[in-house]
């Protein structure tokens, strides 16, 4: 069955050529990967098929009107008033409004409504998709159910937002970047529900390992024109090797006739017979080929930073807590001038406030932090960097500097290094507001390697990159001479980058594995989960849930919020205690109550599941 069918597309923004007469067909089965440097239009093709902006008059698209849509969007919208659970159930589909309609009367109490909406709950068994939901939050680590989604973080929404089209389950998904703000856990659970789901999927994404893992079908979008490859990114790679080979011979073929042609062209022949002019309409096809640029064609950068002396980063027996929750604990590492560190662990364990104690943006409570005096950071944020947007590209770049030097003692201009990080000299003077999001990120990381630092400190760097780009950085980083760290979920990037992984498991302890970051990603989270990321029945939301276990599902849930509540006030009141003894005593209390609430949590897990 056709799902969506697209014909004679052409979009161009000012000069810029987004598509070029693209036709595309996607059918039910199909899992396709969206690959393209940052610009190509990812983005712009699901806002075509979900008809949200103009086309050209000859196109054609159709999306099957007889099929279910999810869309998870990189910004996702809510009522900031609503809570995690009435926001998971704003939907037009009528069994999540009619859940909806049920969680709002709750909050209000109206039982007049509460009754009434119960039977339509029990007459359409529509339990078990609250429950459901509830799991889905949980996988995604979303737990304070209750709370309004003006106390939640951006990527906390993201998530909500992804439990919301996976808990629909619709013929067809659309996925932006869904592995943005995923800890590495919640990467390998989705790989694996999307792995075993029947829905047809149209996803971009930069995580090569789970592109992979899901993918059926690579859709490369270059210079307007989307190619197509049967299988999955391993076979992809494969055949663009064999493509790159085979034109590569084209092009040096090419530039030999083109030098030759050239030199005709120049007499500039005063006879303009039939044979003259079709000669010249063959140089104009042969300037083409031997002119053009592979846009995936990478430049080995082997950077030479400023001299950086042995002494790096030293902790000296460093510690951090934030109230009882613990981020470092006697902490003591010395990095050298050849670490190339990766930070990994779930979200909210302190990695981004490591590398913030590192630049001075955050303190500690102890132990101390030695930085050497020849360390010359470079420091990529996950915040957007803010741009003057009436600026130019190249403009933003010289105003760091005019040269970065390489080994060897080459070097390379501002032009020439935003040209190695897929900015073309032609487009070098357009004006930043005519960027994409993950452009304008490109850009800030060309600007921050004009620096020439010799410590590099990456946070989420893969987070609205593209592959090309990402490949480009890998191969800088891993020929970079000097320090490295990074925070990152992207397994594939890690393995290309870091020699060790830094694991953050929480309660103040960092753990240092050598080897490959993927391997370790393996070991300790899906052995951990295997029996519920691998041997879990998929999802049937027509199962019956009897009245006994929905009722012991809501005690369960009553005491799980007292236990929170408890434990709460109870670190609130160790704050301001100052008598070793009596923290002592309530330090036993507290623990006891943890214990407490994990033994509810696996009980009402157990009982969804």
């Amino acid at each position: 069955m056709n799902y969506v069918s697209i014909q004679n597309l052409q979009l161009q923004y000012g000069d810029k050529i987004i598509f070029d007469d693209l036709t595309l067909y996607i059918n039910q089965g199909d899992k396709i990967a969206l690959v393209a440097k940052n610009g190509s239009g990812k983005s712009t093709l699901f806002q075509v098929i979900l008809n949200q902006i103009p086309i050209n008059q000859n196109a054609q698209v159709s999306l099957n009107s007889n099929i279910s849509l999810g869309y998870l969007e990189q910004m996702p919208f809510f009522d900031e008033n609503a809570n995690a659970l009435t926001a998971i159930f704003n939907s037009k589909n009528p069994s999540f409004s009619t859940v909806a309609q049920y969680k709002k009367a709750e909050l209000e109490r109206d039982e007049e409504k509460i009754s009434f909406l119960t039977e339509q709950m029990n007459e359409h068994n529509l339990w078990s998709l609250e429950s459901k939901a509830k799991e889905i939050l949980y996988r995604l680590d979303i737990r304070d159910l209750e709370l309004p989604l003006h106390t939640f973080s951006g990527g906390q929404l993201r998530r909500i937002a992804l439990a919301r089209v996976l808990l629909e389950q619709p013929d067809f998904l659309m996925l932006d970047e869904p592995t943005n703000h995923l800890d590495p856990a919640m990467i390998l659970w989705l790989e694996q529900e999307l792995h075993k789901s029947n829905t047809t999927l149209l996803f971009v994404s930069h995580d090569r390992y789970f592109i992979n893992k899901i993918a059926n079908k690579i859709y490369a979008i270059d210079q307007g024109i989307i190619k197509k490859y049967e299988g999955n990114y391993t076979t992809y790679l494969e055949k663009k090797a064999i493509e790159n080979q085979v034109e590569q011979a084209t092009i040096a073929k090419a530039r030999n006739l083109y030098s030759r042609e050239l030199e005709w062209m120049r007499r500039q022949p005063k006879a303009r017979s039939t044979k003259a002019k079709s000669r010249i309409e063959n140089f104009d096809n042969i300037e083409s080929v031997a002119k053009r640029n592979l846009s995936e064609q990478q430049v080995k950068m082997s950077s030479n930073p400023f001299r950086l002396g042995s002494k790096v980063i030293n902790f000296h027996s460093v510690s951090k807590k934030f109230g009882e929750n613990v981020l470092l604990d006697k902490f003591s590492y010395k990095f050298t001038p050849q670490d190339k560190i990766g930070i990994i662990g779930k979200n909210g364990v302190g990695k981004s406030t490591f590398i913030k104690m590192i630049l001075g943006l955050a303190s500690y409570d102890s132990g101390t932090i030695d930085i050497g005096d020849t360390v010359r950071i470079g420091y990529f944020s996950q915040q957007y960097e803010t741009f003057d947007e009436e600026m130019r590209l190249i403009e933003a770049v010289t105003e760091i500097g005019d040269v970065v030097y390489l080994s060897g003692g080459q070097s390379l201009s501002a032009a020439q290094l935003l040209e190695n990080f897929l900015f073309e000299r032609g487009n070098q003077y357009t004006p930043i507001s005519k960027l994409s999001g993950g452009e304008k990120r490109r850009l800030s990381l060309v600007r921050i390697l004009m620096k020439n630092p010799n410590v590099l400190i990456l946070d989420e760097p893969t987070n609205d990159l593209d592959i090309m780009t990402l490949n480009i950085l890998a191969d800088y980083v891993s020929n970079f001479e000097g320090s490295v760290i990074v925070i990152s979920h992207d397994r594939f990037f890690l393995d290309q980058c870091v020699d060790h992984v830094f694991y953050f498991p929480g309660q103040g302890k960092i753990q240092d594995h050598y080897g490959q970051a993927s391997e370790y990603f393996e070991s300790l989270f899906l052995k951990e989960n295997s029996a519920k990321l691998i041997d879990e029945e998929p999802i049937k939301t027509e199962k019956t849930i009897s009245y006994e276990t929905q009722k012991e599902i809501k005690q369960l849930e009553n005491s799980i919020a007292k236990y929170e509540e408890k434990i709460k006030d109870l670190e609130d009141k160790m704050i301001h205690l100052t008598d070793y003894d009596e923290i002592m005593k309530k330090n036993q209390e507290l623990q006891i109550l943890k214990e407490k609430l994990d033994q509810k949590t696996d009980e009402w897990l157990s009982l969804l599941e």
